[in-house]
Formats: C-alpha cells, sequence, structure tokens
C-alpha cells in the first residue's frame, strides 16, 4: 500500500477534511483527490458498497493522491480483511461499545504480532511484487489507520477504555447517532450533543488520539477545531445538494 498521507498529517497534528462517499460512481473520488481533499470513507455501512465495488474507489484515491478509508457495517474478520485485501487504507467501525469491541477491529486490521489479520498476496499488498512479504507487513501495520465510530450510549461512557488502547489512531463520534441516543433525532447541533462531544473528546485527546467529526458547514468546523478535533467530513451526497440547490437558487 502508498504511504497514508492522511494519517502522516494527523501524526504532525494537521487537519484533514474528506468526504462519505456513498455514490458507486469511482469517479467523484478521482475528483475529490483532484480538488484537494485529504480522505475519502466509502461508506459500506449504508450503501450498497461491497469490496468489488470499493476497489474501484481504492484505485481513484490512489490515481489521485487521496487517503481512503472504509466504513464497514460488520465487525467480523473476514468481511474487513476483504476490503483491506482491495486496497482500503485504514478502517472506520461504527456500533463499537466497548474496549473488547475496539480490540477486535485492531485484530482484524493489523498483522501479527499486533493483530490476527490474514496474509496473502493480493491488491492490498500489490501482488506481493514491489516489496518482501515482511517489508509489506512492516509498512502496512504502521500505515493502515483504525478509527472507532462512538454513537452509543455504551460506547459514551466508555471512551476512556477505548482511547487507550494504542493501536487505535481516531475517535469518530457520530452526532447523527448520538443525538438518536439522547432521543433527539437528527438535531446534531443541539447543544446537548455538542457539549457531550466536546466533553468525551478531551478525554480521547488525553489518551493522545486524534478526534473526528461530521462538519457540514464552516460554523461547524470551527466550532470543533476549537475543540481539538482534527478529521472533519460531511457527505458527497451532501455536497451535491447544496451545491444543486444553490445553482437553482441564483438562476430562478
Amino acid at each position: 500500500m502508498n504511504n497514508n498521507i492522511m494519517k502522516e498529517k494527523l501524526r504532525s497534528g494537521k487537519n484533514v477534511v474528506g468526504l462519505f462517499q456513498n455514490v458507486i460512481n469511482p469517479n467523484i473520488t478521482e475528483i475529490m483527490g483532484l480538488l484537494g481533499f485529504d480522505f475519502v470513507i466509502v461508506d459500506g455501512e449504508h450503501t450498497t458498497f461491497n469490496p468489488n465495488l470499493a476497489e474501484e474507489h481504492f484505485r481513484a484515491a490512489e490515481l489521485r493522491n487521496i487517503s481512503s478509508v472504509t466504513r464497514i457495517g460488520q465487525n467480523d474478520q473476514q468481511v474487513i480483511q476483504k476490503f483491506l485485501d482491495a486496497g482500503s487504507q485504514g478502517v472506520l467501525m461504527p456500533l463499537i461499545n466497548n474496549k473488547s469491541d475496539a480490540l477486535e477491529v485492531v485484530d482484524s486490521v493489523k498483522y501479527p504480532p499486533i493483530g490476527k489479520r490474514g496474509l496473502a498476496s493480493g491488491r492490498g499488498s500489490s501482488y506481493g511484487i514491489p516489496q518482501s512479504v515482511k517489508e509489506h507487513v512492516d509498512h502496512s501495520n504502521k500505515e493502515t489507520l483504525v478509527a472507532i465510530q462512538i454513537e452509543t450510549t455504551e460506547a459514551m461512557e466508555n471512551v476512556e477504555e477505548i482511547s487507550s488502547i494504542e493501536e487505535v489512531d481516531v475517535l469518530f463520534f457520530g452526532p447523527s447517532d448520538i443525538s438518536s441516543s439522547f432521543g433527539i433525532h437528527g438535531q446534531i447541533n443541539d447543544p446537548k450533543v455538542r457539549d457531550t462531544i466536546s466533553s468525551l473528546s478531551k478525554i480521547a485527546i488525553g489518551n493522545g488520539k486524534s478526534c473526528g467529526t461530521i462538519a457540514r458547514d464552516a460554523n461547524d468546523f470551527k466550532f470543533y477545531k476549537e475543540a481539538g478535533f482534527q478529521w472533519f467530513c460531511s457527505g458527497v451526497t451532501n455536497m451535491m445538494q447544496t451545491g444543486m440547490k444553490e445553482y437553482l437558487s441564483e438562476l430562478k
């Protein structure tokens, strides 16, 4: 796999900006790279993406020098491994509730002796051509991103123990699901949601983790950046809707 530019930026304390990709056509991922986004999250949780479809986005990301992450809706080693072997540079795992759940993700993403990922010479390892097996394992263990999504009541209670795991790079706070946990569905800017996310992020940042969340506009970005967040994203379809509405409004 290529060097994970997004992960390098996070290590150096820089902000990174990306989009959830929920449109099947990989040309959009390529355009994101050309526009200067830092990463794409191929959404395998809320779309019909499978490893075959996702693989084309990983190729587009590599072509245009944008990092790739896959949100995989199933914390299962065989499922996770297929996306990694297809070329994903990282995993964002939703519905993680505790340290044990998070350690299962690490086991699936990292090769031994860190984790338990199976080893084969597929696309994710460039078919074993440019590097020795050992070089690939060492490089992949260093470059592959592990991001854990915090969105349930139980997960919020366990941020301390989840963020204590050395191999976890990012805690991603999902405002939509957190708002649902509070019974205020979709009210992602409600003070209770924002204050909870800001408070919990301090624990994760104190444990040396980067924090991420949804930033649909400059106000969201400013609020969470001031709270110490580094990883910001919106969604491809949100961007498309905004652009279309603005265009129609101007013309009509």
